[in-house]
């Protein structure tokens, strides 16, 4: 008896000196809190059902590796999984207590090599490098308290990023703006672009005025150069079914309907908007139009004078 409690004596005293153990009960053998700090051996205390805080020795700078690593199997380092589980709320934090630059990674290695790794919040079972998964409404990813990426809601496909503060944001392809940088493209596989407006209907919708110095439109109609091909050689290959009206016409269809023939009216334009690459063709072919009858009548002047000075 005097035997195995002197045993029990010196393994108590092992543990306090090569571990530094400090226990404090809170309700039991298996609701134990135990403390361990790297000492000599750094020698593992496990306890069931127990509270586990493990601090670096103070005195080194060899700081703590927690493995799950079991050993060496025919030359080779077998491993299991490292899980962390509550049964209750669950809050863990990685921190510098006493400040200074701190690196935090996550990797997985290979005889020292790093390889692939996939980390998973909300998700066993991630598919790219940071899966985030079971988002809740308005739920993402938060830098400080100016800026959030995240989903609307768990329930539609929209997704947001937003900075939280006045401040800009900027999308750029490359930081030096001496060099030749990448482009910036939105929607390549279809869809349309809104500003100001959250239900754009055309490919760049915006809600407002635009200032820009040059706007080049692709142009696959065809131009009014058919205006003078049919007016010199009466007949055009361009348009073949134009007819340049005279100008007792134009007067008119004008005092008819107080615009121009082919010329959208001021109530077509108020509700369907002006088409700039069909309104610059028309307003061409018009001005194309216009300088024919004035060449007809500097012809029919010239030709009243030629009259006048032979009398």
């Amino acid at each position: 008896m005097k035997t195995r409690i002197l045993t029990i004596v010196i393994l108590t005293i092992s543990l306090a000196i090569n571990a530094q153990v400090a226990t404090s009960s809170t309700g039991g053998a298996n609701n134990s809190s135990w403390v361990i700090k790297g000492g000599t051996n750094n020698t593992p205390v496990v306890g069931p059902l127990s509270t586990i805080r493990v601090n670096g020795n103070s005195a080194t700078s060899s700081g703590i590796e927690i493995s799950s690593g079991i050993g060496n199997n025919n030359g080779q380092q077998s491993y299991g999984d490292l899980s962390f589980t509550s049964f209750g709320g669950f809050k863990a934090q990685l921190q510098n207590v006493f400040g200074g630059a701190t690196n935090f990674s996550f990797t997985k290695k290979t005889f020292g090599s790093i390889v692939t790794t996939k980390f998973g919040i909300g998700t066993e079972n991630p598919t790219v490098t940071l899966h985030l998964d079971n988002l809740g409404s308005r739920d993402g990813i938060k830098f400080g308290d100016k800026f959030i990426i995240r989903q609307n809601s768990s329930s539609d496909d929209a997704f947001f990023m937003e900075n939280l503060v006045a401040g800009d944001v900027y999308i750029r392809s490359g930081f030096n703006p001496f060099q030749d940088n990448g482009n910036v493209i939105l929607n390549d596989f279809g869809g349309n672009v809104g500003i100001g407006i959250t239900n754009p209907s055309e490919k760049l919708t915006v809600d407002g005025k635009i200032l820009c110095e040059e706007v080049e439109v692709v142009l696959d109609a065809t131009a009014p150069d058919y205006v003078f091909e049919k007016y010199y050689n009466g007949v055009s290959n361009l348009k073949a079914d134009y007819v340049m009206p005279t100008l007792e016409e134009v007067e008119a269809y004008t005092k008819a309907n107080n615009h121009l023939p082919e010329v959208p009216s001021a109530k077509t334009l108020k509700e369907d908007g002006l088409e700039l690459k069909d309104m610059s063709m028309i307003l061409l072919q018009k001005i194309e139009e216009l300088t024919l009858y004035t060449i007809e009548q500097e012809k029919r002047i010239k030709a009243l004078e030629t009259k006048l000075s032979k009398k």
